[in-house]
């Protein structure tokens, strides 16, 4: 969360792009260190844990605060939806692909060098083979294209000010102007990060007590609780994909707002039904309603700022995030 707000200025200074692929490389070289923390000395090993952890946060970071004015900046305004909710539901897919294989690995490495079930061996070569899946993204995002983001038709009025060229007269109504200005996005930047705050607290916390609340509280097997989770990914997939039509139809404003809706209403049966029906179907309609608003809420906030201010628009909507779903984990753990 603290790192999204640097990321989005170093995109603004670099460029998304290259900030994009550098934050793969980040991310990279964190996936590959946390597998040593096994092969060092025991009292070194949760430092080690929690310093890659940090490094490979940092690039997830800054990958997604600048993919997001990226794909802005690559598709034209009809195609902003398409490619938002496309980008969902491969996050989704991924993630559901990326458990299934996370769960079979280790076994698959036990069984392939002999090693015992339980050996640290066998999880250490799934993290570092679910490392080096980051090598094919690095590739993809290298062969990409970016045109030089075009020039406002309207100079920075910081610069208008500064004119030697003005007359004094001039110069005084330009500054006047700059302090609504200023005032209305900093206005924008605060309602808009209270929103996304509100509006996240209910995804994170689904996803950070669903397990618990099922293992200790409803004593749902295991196995049950993956075939849950599975499910509400597989059916965000295709809520995702509908959302560039549902947005056509209703407008990205609306849709953002439905889907907070349709997000309170599935923690009701969470909170009120101690049942695993109940507490199913109210995860399944989270996620649902999730893969709908996230892109929604992307192009609406996006639009509302300048192309050189997307960045740091990126950058609050991810800080405000990760923000909401820490204090949502500490908070509901105690």
């Amino acid at each position: 969360a603290l790192a999204s707000m640097p990321a989005g200025m170093l995109g603004n200074h670099w460029g998304s792009r290259r900030s994009m692929i550098a934050g793969l490389w980040i991310i990279l070289a964190g996936s590959l260190t946390l597998p040593f923390a096994g092969l060092i000395r025991p009292d070194a090993q949760a430092a080690w844990l929690f310093i890659s952890y940090i490094v490979m946060f940092l690039g997830f970071a800054i990958f997604f605060v600048n993919g997001i004015p990226f794909l802005m900046s690559v598709t034209s305004g009809e195609q902003h939806n398409n490619a938002f909710s496309m980008q969902t539901a491969i996050y989704t897919v991924s993630a559901l692909i990326g458990g299934l294989l996370g769960g079979l690995m280790p076994g698959g490495f036990s069984w392939l060098t002999s090693i015992p079930a339980g050996d640290p061996s066998a999880y250490r070569l799934s993290l570092w083979s679910a490392a080096l899946l980051v090598l094919p993204a690095i590739l993809a995002a290298l062969r990409t294209t970016q045109k030089q983001p075009q020039r406002s038709q309207e100079a920075p009025v910081d610069r208008q000010v500064t004119n030697s060229q003005w007359s004094p007269r001039r110069m005084r109504l330009a500054r006047m102007r700059i302090g609504p200005v200023r005032r209305a996005y900093l206005a924008l930047l605060i309602a808009l990060s209270v929103v996304r705050i509100l509006q996240v607290a209910g995804m994170a916390l689904s996803n950070t007590f669903f397990n618990v609340y099922l293992d200790q509280s409803l004593n749902v097997p295991i196995a049950q609780i993956g075939f849950i989770a599975a499910t509400a990914r597989l059916m965000a997939v295709p809520a995702a994909l509908a959302m560039a039509g549902l947005a056509a139809r209703w407008g990205n404003r609306r849709l953002v707002i439905l889907a907070g809706i349709g997000t309170a209403l599935g923690l009701l049966p969470l909170a009120l039904i101690p049942m695993v029906g109940a507490a199913a179907i109210g995860y399944i309609v989270i996620a649902v309603s999730s893969a709908i608003r996230y892109p929604a809420f992307l192009d609406y906030s996006m639009a509302m700022v300048r192309e050189d201010q997307r960045q740091t628009m990126s950058g609050l909507s991810e800080m405000t995030a990760g923000i909401s779903f820490a204090c949502i984990a500490l908070l509901g753990g105690y």
